[in-house]
């Protein structure tokens, strides 16, 4: 009862001014949240962009040198493999690297 009591001898004492403020703000919120909405939306579609952008080459890059390690395209000498190998780890690396950062 005493709540009601309150809430009504607050409603009862705001005058036109106070309204009108009420009211700005809370059309200055709705438009902050307005452009916090946009910009979230321009974030994912940077993202996804980004993640395509990066991470497309990279794959590419794994598939080939994993079918040249595999001697897809003919035999290789022991060094060439090694620095293959090592190059395809390296990629392996970066691609994972980049999964952990854009997920996060």
């Amino acid at each position: 009862m005493q709540n009601s009591t309150n809430i009504e001898i607050s409603a009862s004492s705001c005058d036109a001014g106070d309204i009108k403020t009420l009211l700005k703000e809370n059309q200055r919120l709705k438009n902050l949240l307005d452009e916090k909405n946009k910009l979230d939306v321009k974030k994912e579609i940077f993202l996804a962009t980004l993640i395509h952008d990066l991470k497309t080459p990279l794959n590419g890059q794994i598939k080939s040198l994993q079918m040249l390690c595999n001697g897809h395209y003919g035999e290789l000498s022991v060094p060439q493999k090694s620095i293959l190998e090592m190059t395809l780890e390296s990629v392996e690396f970066v691609a994972e690297l980049l999964n952990k950062v854009l997920s996060a």
